[in-house]
């Protein structure tokens, strides 16, 4: 029992030597939120944590580069959330995590798995309302598929 307290505590005092707190938000190694923790190392990683806040709009392709293409805190290691990833972020409970990210849509990584010009999408905050821009309402209920020309806000992700 004490062996199994002393390895909890060396590996909370491990997260905490990489991690800080800022607001009631878990502050990661690069600077951003960190949203998810999976409960143990695998492949090479534990946490995600995004970007503090949304890094510009564009189209998916664009969303994708910008992800790609992010560096904070000395990591370049960033991508563009997978819907999953996304909507684990930006709702906790039924409610926007940490209240941090702009009202608005956001890309996902995911496609369409029927239309590779359609990509998944998440909506914070406003109207729900599909009536913007060219969307596929039978995308399913992760997200809505939309014509990867519109433009919606990036925000980038990173595993440690």
């Amino acid at each position: 029992m004490k062996e199994r307290y002393m390895v909890l505590c060396a590996c909370i005092a491990l997260f905490m030597t990489a991690c800080a707190l800022d607001g009631g938000n878990i502050i990661g190694p690069a600077g951003g939120i960190v949203f998810y923790d999976k409960g143990s190392y695998s492949d090479g990683w534990r946490y995600l944590e995004a970007a503090p806040k949304n890094i510009g709009e564009g189209t998916w392709d664009r969303a994708v580069e910008l992800c790609n293409a992010y560096s904070k805190g000395g990591y370049d290691d960033w991508f563009l959330p997978d819907i999953d990833q996304l909507e684990e972020l930006l709702y906790r409970d039924g409610k926007v995590h940490g209240a941090t990210f702009e009202h608005g849509a956001y890309w996902s990584s995911r496609e369409w798995k029927t239309d590779p010009s359609y990509a998944l999408r998440v909506r914070v905050g406003g109207t729900s309302s599909e009536s913007e821009g060219e969307g596929n309402t039978s995308a399913g209920s992760s997200g809505n598929a939309y014509i990867k020309s519109n433009k919606y806000f990036a925000l980038p992700v990173r595993r440690f």
